[in-house]
């Protein structure tokens, strides 16, 4: 049974989320990401083969397109 790293729950779903990466101070947003996300406290955790799959196709520059992000500093 999975159970989640941050709060200990076990009611964890898999889920198809978008996440934004910082990658060497670059925001990257994937899109239609499968992720196992906690039901209490919405940690996201991923696949090893999903985080290399990211990997090669942020290697291979296989970006769909760019957009912009509005930013505050709080």
């Amino acid at each position: 049974m999975n159970q989640c790293h941050v709060c200990g729950s076990t009611e964890i779903s898999e889920k198809i989320i978008d996440h934004i990466f910082n990658i060497d101070g670059k925001m990257i947003l994937v899109e239609n990401l499968p992720a196992h996300v906690c039901e209490r406290c919405g940690e996201e955790t991923f696949h090893v083969q999903t985080v290399e799959r990211v990997r090669q196709k942020l290697a291979d520059s296989q970006f769909l397109k760019t957009i912009e992000i509005p930013v505050l500093s709080y």
